[in-house]
């Protein structure tokens, strides 16, 4: 930007002597005055445009560094804003995540314990029907080996049925 000022402050400066240059020469063509009084003019003329030029270069020079300053300072503002935009934004997302994750624990945890009382009493019916198929299975059994002794040895279960006689 500063080399592309310089060109164009160049170049308006070039323009600006060489009109200066023009006018001067149609001035001493059409001057009704002497060569002498002419020449001291244009001298004149000259310094002053000379001195013109430089003040309106120093201006545009400071006129063009106090934007340029301007812009940077805006441009840091903005930057500095997006920045702390970015890093609350960062919190928030950091936050909401913890949030879910700690919801997502309670979540779990509750899940498990109802699995834990489910098993605990899936756990107690089996234990009970186990020890009633057990139960079951015992006198069966018994039922079993009762019957087959009555039908190996009929008169030993008879005997047993009756009183003995000694008394």
């Amino acid at each position: 930007m500063a080399d592309n000022n310089g060109g164009d402050t160049g170049a308006f400066l070039a323009g600006f002597v060489i009109g200066g240059l023009v006018g001067a020469a149609a001035a001493l063509i059409m001057a009704p005055q002497s060569g002498e009084e002419t020449r001291a003019q244009i001298a004149e003329r000259g310094e002053y445009l000379r001195r013109t030029g430089e003040e309106r270069l120093h201006e545009y020079r400071t006129t063009a560094e106090s934007y340029a300053g301007q812009a940077q300072e805006q441009a840091r503002i903005v930057l500095d804003e997006g920045r702390e935009r970015m890093t609350d934004a960062i919190e928030r997302g950091q936050e909401q995540a913890g949030k879910l994750a700690d919801r997502g624990k309670v979540s779990i945890s509750e899940k498990l314990d109802e699995v834990r009382q489910k098993t605990d009493r899936a756990t107690g019916r089996a234990e009970v029907a186990a020890t009633d198929a057990i139960d079951s299975a015992e006198e069966a059994i018994d039922d079993a080996a009762e019957s087959a002794k009555e039908k190996l040895d009929p008169d030993a279960t008879e005997s047993q049925d009756r009183p003995t006689g000694d008394a």
